[in-house]
């Protein structure tokens, strides 16, 4: 009753013409209980409402927006405007399921490879259905402005993606380090699982080479991300075609060490050998990684991957344990 009698107060004060201060008085008054704001006057939009109601206008700037952020419990996940969905006491959270539960006033932490990157204001999920993208895929607007230059070096490829996330712990414990791209001993590594999966004597171009140490135990596990050389052509697609003179592959590994012994996990293979070959054409299916985060809140690090072909773009989240991975979320554009 007493903050009800505030928010009355306060548009009484904008009414008489002391707009600026009761403007502050009201965005504080409203952030310190913002996780209640239904017990203070019904809802956010029935703020909105008295005011309107009144021609009164509040500006929505940088002040007014942090004031009213949230914190949601469902830690949402957002890789390429797309919602992944999250996770609440350490349970995985599919998009779908926790769409409606985002408010459009979630401040989002920008993260790359090398940590945190700024922050950015998400919208409410919209729900595509008619467009190229695909049916029913959560989609979620970031604003932000990253006064940042990305690198161009071949070793940071990837680097210019990002991830967003709307969370209260640490989501990047530990920065994961860039080894050599050129290194003999993984090439053959790949090439051996390649061969095992049915590709003989792939010609291997790492073009992702992470150590860090996912689990918080002190040992570093590799990530791996690897495919053969694209066409040299002029076609509109060629940046998205194999080299099927030298057979088809992507692939994604991790290396973890088990009870003394290292062991292969692939995440994800896509493979064409030269006699599959239709007409020297395939469309080339790229997963390379993107980031490292704690996103359950539990100190181990997740693998963020995007997944990409000539009509779709994505994500998937990996979680590792002591004797395994699991695709724990997914979501993107399909044709």
């Amino acid at each position: 009753m007493k903050k009800q009698i505030l928010l009355l107060a306060l548009i009484i004060l904008i009414l008489s013409g002391c707009q600026e201060q009761a403007e502050q008085e009201l965005v504080m008054s409203m952030a310190e209980d913002v996780n209640n704001l239904n017990s203070i006057m019904g809802s956010v939009p029935d703020y909105k409402q008295i005011l309107d109601a009144n021609e009164i206008k509040v500006s929505e700037d940088s002040f007014f927006r942090e004031a009213l952020a949230t914190i949601s419990p469902y830690c949402p996940l957002v890789v390429h405007g797309i919602l992944i969905g999250g996770s609440r006491d350490g349970e995985w959270i599919n998009a779908s399921e926790i769409a409606g539960e985002l408010t459009g006033s979630e401040i989002y932490s920008l993260y790359n490879m090398d940590g945190k990157l700024g922050q950015a204001v998400g919208s409410m999920v919209e729900l595509e259905t008619e467009d190229w993208r695909g049916p029913y895929t959560e989609q979620v607007e970031l604003e932000y402005n990253l006064d940042i230059e990305f690198p161009t070096d071949p070793a940071y490829l990837f680097d210019n993606a990002f991830f967003a996330i709307n969370c209260d712990s640490d989501v990047m414990p530990r920065i994961p380090v860039r080894q050599s791209l050129q290194s003999d001993i993984y090439k053959e590594i790949i090439a051996d699982i390649l061969a095992e999966n049915g590709l003989n004597d792939a010609k291997v171009e790492i073009l992702q080479n992470f150590k860090i140490d996912l689990d918080g135990d002190g040992t570093d596990e590799v990530i791996l991300y690897a495919e053969n050389v694209k066409e040299d052509n002029s076609t509109d697609y060629s940046s998205w075609r194999y080299d099927t003179s030298s057979g088809c592959f992507s692939i994604l590994i991790l290396r973890k060490i088990i009870d003394g012994e290292v062991r292969d996990f692939i995440l994800k293979i896509d493979i064409h050998n030269r006699e599959d070959n239709h007409d020297n054409f395939y469309v080339r299916y790229l997963f390379p990684v993107i980031g490292f985060a704690d996103i359950n809140g539990d100190g181990k690090m997740e693998i963020i991957t995007t997944f990409h072909y000539y009509e779709g773009i994505g994500c998937d989240v990996y979680e590792v344990f002591d004797d395994g991975i699991e695709l724990v979320l997914s979501n993107g554009f399909y044709v």
